[in-house]
């Protein structure tokens, strides 16, 4: 085979080892920060004791309106309200909610 100074860099071995210099990052700039993602918004929501949302809703004619929404807990926060009201079903006798309670705490079968 003959080495053709055209293709030197394809015939060029790569250096084996250390590629880094001591002291010297593979990664300068680290890893990137984490981005919000739709669980921690949710959560920061049910971690509320009250949540007051405004939307723009848009009837059947096109006309656009805001409408206000105001949710407040009596309990410690939202989320302690969602798991009372689950609790409240599933001891009517809600079967579904019975089920979902029991593949949260105990896991499914």
């Amino acid at each position: 085979m003959e080495l053709n100074p055209e293709n030197a860099h394809l015939n060029a071995k790569k250096p084996r080892g250390k590629p880094f210099e001591p002291g010297q990052s593979g990664n300068p700039n680290g890893r990137p920060r984490k981005q919000d993602e739709w669980s921690d918004i949710i959560n920061q929501y049910l971690d509320a004791k009250e949540i007051n949302l405004e939307t723009i809703v848009v009837d059947s004619n096109g006309v656009e309106y805001p409408k206000k929404f105001s949710i407040k807990s009596s309990s410690q926060s939202l989320r302690h309200e969602i798991v009372f009201r689950m609790i409240h079903r599933a001891l009517a006798g809600d079967q579904k909610m019975m089920n979902l309670l029991m593949d949260r705490t105990i896991g499914k079968p």
